[in-house]
């Protein structure tokens, strides 16, 4: 379960900055690509899609979870300074 939270977690932060500047996408694998494509190098995420989708690449081992719950709160830690800074500037 950590993991789909993980998942989830980027997901909804990635489709936030979309709504913020007017992105409205109703799939994640839309969220996925318009987020690669406008926002992760502005974030510093090299590349979005292949973060999020490890979840398919992986098998669900506590070693995978940890890995990757520490990248999605790195991800939302990252998401949440683009916000601050948009907000201030």
């Amino acid at each position: 379960d950590a993991i789909y939270h993980g998942y989830n977690t980027m997901i909804s932060a990635a489709k936030a900055i979309l709504l913020d500047n007017g992105i409205s996408k109703s799939t994640q694998i839309g969220i996925i690509d318009t987020f690669n494509e406008e926002y992760a190098t502005k974030l510093g995420v090299v590349n979005f899609s292949d973060m999020v989708l490890q979840i398919n690449k992986n098998e669900p081992s506590s070693q995978f979870a940890e890995a990757y719950l520490a990248e999605a709160k790195d991800f939302l830690n990252k998401v949440k300074a683009f916000k601050n800074v948009k907000l201030v500037g």
